[in-house]
């Protein structure tokens, strides 16, 4: 039978051996999760989420503690996940993730048998989930990602079974997985939106009546009825806005392609927004594009899957144009294993139709994917906050540390929790007058053993902000150390002797061992990757 069109397997034999594929594909993406998941440093989001997951039980369930922008459901797996194992560090958070990323292997098998896709693409389609980059790179963070992108692809399954028998269970499968997808993160009603609306285009096509109607609207139910007790908690996360990247969400819709084959790992805007745009335009043209006519000649048995990963992309991106911006390639990560569905079957059907269109795709996904992997491990890209800590204590441990922007204090306080800190959430304003009327400036001076300032913008508007501060901290105490872990920048001050007199030249810049060069560094990475400020 033709690529893609294989009937499922019956012989005992070939389905053991089946197990045993799947089992050792599940193996490597849980080996290569867990390998990275004490690399990188703690970063904003991921010390937020082992704060809220400090909460009892009850009161995550009831929203009574809450995170600004997600529901609970991750963050109750969280506590229960570290209190199974005792430990409340990152790392033991993270190895969450990467079980959940794992078991996005299976998941996209059961996707790929339920379409009735060929042995080789199934297999391409879970291998190509293992060590996909970015998805490995969620499945290393203690964040919501790695599960929800595996529970949106198992409601994706359940659409494609009830498109096939339109059978309770399937429907039951599909609320199930609303009904979890909704509490783990809000995108997941743009997710339940694009599939519904494909049920219903389905129940439609079919002419099937009323009935698949009825049946959505009661699974629709279910979901709103499991998430009922958290409505007040929702309400109010809304009235603290539901924006989120919004001055560059039109660059992580753009690059999603490109994002879904080598992350941010590879290169990202540190390495010069034209070597992006370059390779995001050569992997839709070298990769997506010679597959489209194999999928299109598909697109009727494919339609659920092309709908969730075409769709939801120009949902969120129609919202943005509206003026609701919600994009974040975090939050589009919930595609990813659909995508690479996708990818493995065009690829079968290609190698057995017209071989020559799968040899750019094939040595593209050869070159660019082991290469963003292997830069995972070797390349740290996320926040230093672990160097800046270490060398915060051996260089003046017991002085307070002042940070600005804010956001900093808490991946800060992961690893120095006993240092005194201080948070400046005052604007900086022109010449620091902004430090001035709140007392700011006044009460760094009356550290008379001296203080730290970090220098942390997760804005353009606070990175505008750094060449002020750098004058006025030598105008006013005697700056023994300027140090920089980019994007942070942190200042040793101490007053001067005599409390007076002109101001020494300031200290040149340097770099810890391990840290950035002097002369600054890239802002915040966009993509969730590193820094304060990013989305939940």
């Amino acid at each position: 039978m033709l690529e893609g069109m294989s009937s499922s397997i019956s012989s005992p034999w070939r389905s053991k051996r089946e197990a045993l594929v799947l089992v050792a594909l599940t193996g490597l993406a849980l080996l290569l999760r867990l390998a990275g998941r004490g690399l990188e440093s703690i970063w904003y989001d991921e010390s937020f989420s082992l704060l809220v997951a400090r909460n009892g039980y009850l009161d995550l369930f009831t929203g009574r503690e809450h995170e600004p922008g997600n529901p609970a459901g991750y963050f109750l797996l969280l506590r229960a996940w570290l209190d199974l194992w005792g430990n409340e560090s990152v790392e033991t958070a993270r190895a969450l993730s990467a079980v959940a990323g794992a078991l996005g292997v299976p998941a996209v098998w059961l996707l790929a048998r339920f379409l009735g896709a060929s042995p080789r693409a199934t297999w391409l389609a879970c291998l190509l989930v293992a060590v996909c980059p970015p998805l490995v790179y969620l499945g290393q963070e203690a964040r919501v990602f790695a599960l929800f992108a595996t529970v949106t692809t198992l409601a994706a399954a359940a659409v494609v079974r009830i498109e096939q028998t339109d059978r309770p269970a399937a429907w039951l499968g599909f609320a199930a997985a609303g009904a979890v997808l909704v509490h783990l993160h809000y995108y997941a009603f743009f997710v339940l939106i694009v599939l519904g609306l494909d049920l219903l285009v389905w129940a439609w096509r079919a002419g099937r009546g009323w009935g698949p109607v009825l049946r959505l609207v009661g699974a629709s139910l279910l979901v709103v009825l499991a998430f009922a007790h958290y409505l007040p908690a929702f309400r109010s996360q809304l009235s603290q806005g539901a924006e989120r990247s919004s001055e560059t969400w039109w660059q992580h819709l753009a690059l999603l392609p490109f994002s879904s084959i080598v992350g941010r790992t590879l290169v990202w805007k540190e390495h010069g927004l034209r070597l992006v745009a370059v390779l995001g335009l050569a992997v839709p043209l070298l990769i997506y594009l010679p597959l489209a006519g194999p999928l299109w000649h598909d697109r009727a048995r494919l339609r659920p899957v092309l709908v969730l990963a075409l769709g939801l992309p120009l949902l969120v991106g129609a919202l943005a144009l509206a003026g609701l911006p919600m994009i974040h390639s975090h939050y589009l990560s919930a595609v990813y294993p659909s995508l690479m569905l996708l990818l493995a079957w065009g690829l079968g059907r290609a190698l057995v139709r017209a071989p020559r269109l799968a040899w750019a795709p094939i040595f593209c996904l050869a070159v660019l994917m082991p290469s963003a992997l292997a830069r995972t491990y070797l390349v740290r890209h996320k926040t230093d906050w672990r160097g800046l800590a270490a060398h915060v204590e051996e260089r003046g441990g017991d002085l307070p540390v002042y940070f600005y922007e804010d956001l900093g204090a808490l991946p800060f306080a992961y690893y120095r929790p006993e240092q005194p800190q201080r948070l400046v959430t005052a604007p900086f304003g022109a010449e620091g007058a902004g430090w001035r009327e709140p007392g700011v400036l006044e009460e760094m001076g009356r550290e008379s053993a001296g203080f730290w300032l970090v220098f942390y913008p997760t804005s353009s508007a606070t990175r505008a902000d750094e060449d002020g501060i750098a004058k006025l901290l030598p105008a006013r105490w005697a700056v023994e150390e300027d140090v920089t872990f980019a994007p942070m920048r942190a200042f040793r001050c101490r007053p001067r002797a005599g409390g007076g007199g002109a101001a020494p030249p300031p200290p040149p810049r340097a770099a810890p061992p391990g840290g950035a060069p002097a002369g600054g560094g890239p802002g915040r990475p966009a993509g969730g990757g590193g820094g304060a400020g990013d989305p939940p």
